[in-house]
């Protein structure tokens, strides 16, 4: 029985299911308009759900698009979803408020990431699909300002203590079951 729950402990430790989420840092995102996007979201691969995020936004056109804060917590900011299409997570960081424009005082506004390919748990470089129109910050897409830059970099992830755990307990089992 011992050998077989050491083989499951190391069988369970190499599956992806533990893998830990990735924290995805914006680098080189700047707005058409010449603002800056910079700052982080944390990212579940196997579930595609963003658990914290904190991103800020300036410069460009701040009669338009006032500096701010995308994060959990922060004034205005009601969540973060992933949108996932075929090919790329469509990540929509989205607030309560209120357009200045008076044409569409409805209109909330957004923070729309497209990277070129679907976030792994592997980490590394991934560009913004710069040919997604829905690439930007906007109020419900009017006005809004596109990227004309950037990508999410993550290095690659440390494994979880879950894992570590599990793998050191199945080859102390094994040891063990050899050894007796």
């Amino acid at each position: 029985m011992s050998k077989l729950l050491s083989l499951l402990s190391l069988l369970l430790a190499g599956t992806s299911v533990w893998a830990d989420p990735i924290t995805w840092s914006l680098s080189d995102a700047t707005f058409r308009d010449g603002g800056r996007a910079s700052g982080f979201f944390v990212f579940d691969a196997d579930t595609r759900i963003v658990l914290d995020y904190a991103i800020t936004v300036t410069g460009g056109d701040e009669a338009v698009f006032p500096a701010f804060l995308y994060a959990p917590g922060a004034p205005w900011n009601t969540g973060a979803h992933v949108a996932p299409t075929v090919s790329e997570d469509f990540i929509v960081f989205d607030t309560s408020v209120p357009n200045p424009d008076p044409g569409f005082p409805l209109a909330v506004r957004q923070l729309r990431l497209a990277p070129l390919h679907l976030l792994t748990d592997a980490g590394g470089i991934v560009p913004f699909d710069l040919a997604n129109a829905y690439l930007a910050e906007c109020y419900n897409c009017n006005p809004d300002r596109l990227f004309v830059s950037g990508e999410v970099v993550a290095g690659v992830p440390e494994p979880s203590a879950i894992v570590l755990g599990l793998t050191m307990l199945g080859f102390l089992g094994l040891r063990r079951s050899i050894v007796g």
